[in-house]
């Protein structure tokens, strides 16, 4: 009685395990606008299994990523003639029956038949919603579906990390930048020097995945810079990370500050002083227009001197600059003693130094000669009414900003008036 209790179970532990189908479609990646073909395999049909005398099968698709084309390369004992089937409102129908209302076997793997799809992009998971296969006494055959998916090949593109480090004293052991795109590795990923303090690398990332990242002076995690909770996502221990989401073109990153938001602000300083006359009391010079340009000559700052002749120019960043000048004040206090002036320079009576010199170099060619001084007596005796040089000459010198606040004082005066007496009030 014992054996023959043993040998019930153990026919009944083989019915469990070896009458099972198991019907597949596979999960594959492929590119928009491709031909896709999805075999429909069948394993536990064959001559040590369960043969199949029908077939009943249903597999939805998602009709926005993949349009339905046709059933295609049938098993050969199984031939296209003897099925039917179609694919539409995303669902592929396929229904065999044996014709002569027998079974048959089919060794394990082999391809019922393929659908063919053209891909249009995106992901759509294969699932089977019906899986009836039908054994010799028409009973159904236990069946373990496997489903599959088409999803899209993974497009790569260049992201190029950039940050700066002008406020930072860099580390000999470089600029790293670690995230999830290289497990974290600090030392793996070296950004390189453009100039400027601002420090880049291109790294290849798979476009559709988001990454985080935090960049490193040095090449320790511990040297990692603390991002700030305003443009960073949670790392799970109390602190942020930068995250980017990757687009499917080559994308630069915005320049941002090391353990910053933003690029990097960088320290403002002032450029002051007083514009005066050059006479004994220096006399303010007020109303007049100052423009500070950069080397390039791009206008930074403008500026106009007060009742007191100040001046005043805010927030500039380290830098060589000039200062240009503009005043609307009528041109005057020019007398034949200033002519006297000029004369006694040119004949070596009584030097002229200067700004005082300058002012005779009406007609801007260089230097003061008898041409300048005929330009000024035309003009005090109103046959001409204006100069080359327009009327008011300024001697500012050249700004050099460097980690400091700059004071410059300097004199505007009349051309042609050598003894100051000109009163700019």
């Amino acid at each position: 009685m014992k054996k023959l209790f043993t040998f019930l179970l153990i026919c009944l532990f083989s019915a469990t395990v070896f009458g099972q189908l198991t019907v597949t479609v596979p999960t594959i990646t492929a590119t928009p606008g491709s031909t896709v073909v999805i075999p429909v395999k069948l394993i536990g049909a064959s001559s040590t299994g369960i043969p199949i005398g029908s077939a009943n099968i249903q597999i939805t698709y998602d009709e926005s990523v993949l349009t339905y084309v046709s059933l295609q390369n049938f098993y050969s004992v199984t031939p296209q003639s003897q099925w039917f089937y179609s694919g539409h409102d995303g669902i592929v129908a396929a229904n065999w029956l044996e014709p002569n209302l027998l079974t048959i076997t089919v060794p394990d793997s082999t391809t019922l038949f393929e659908i063919q799809f053209t891909y249009l992009g995106g992901n759509s998971p294969l699932n089977f919603i019906i899986y009836e296969f039908t054994d010799a006494a028409y009973e159904l055959i236990p069946t373990t579906p496997v489903n599959g998916a088409v999803n899209q090949l993974p497009v790569e593109h260049n992201v190029t990390f950039n940050v700066d480090m002008s406020q930072q004293a860099v580390s000999p052991d470089g600029i790293h930048v670690a995230g999830s795109f290289n497990s974290w590795n600090s030392s793996q990923t070296i950004l390189t020097n453009n100039g400027n303090d601002v420090y880049s690398a291109t790294v290849t990332l798979t476009s559709g995945t988001q990454q985080t990242y935090k960049f490193i002076n040095g090449n320790t995690i511990s040297e990692c810079e603390i991002v700030p909770q305003e443009c960073g996502v949670p790392d799970g221990s109390g602190s942020f990370v930068r995250s980017i989401d990757i687009p499917s073109i080559d994308t630069t990153l915005s320049v941002v500050c090391f353990s910053q938001c933003t690029p990097c602000i960088p320290p403002a300083y002032t450029i002051s002083g007083t514009l005066t006359y050059p006479t004994t009391a220096n006399t303010p010079l007020a109303g007049v227009v100052l423009t500070l340009k950069n080397v390039g000559g791009t206008d930074i700052a403008t500026a106009t001197t007060d009742i007191s002749g100040n001046y005043y120019f805010a927030n500039i960043p380290d830098g060589n600059y000039t200062i240009t000048s503009f005043a609307n004040k009528l041109w005057g206090g020019v007398s034949a003693s200033d002519v006297l002036l000029y004369k006694k320079h040119i004949a070596t009576i009584t030097p002229l130094t200067g700004i005082y010199l300058e002012s005779g170099d009406v007609n801007g060619i260089g230097g003061l000669t008898a041409t300048d001084v005929l330009l000024i007596k035309k003009r005090i005796a109103t046959i001409i009414s204006s100069f080359p040089t327009g009327d008011w000459l300024f001697n500012p010198t050249p700004v050099s900003v460097n980690g400091n606040n700059v004071q410059m004082n300097f004199n505007g005066i009349i051309y042609g008036d050598a003894n100051a007496s000109y009163n700019p009030l």
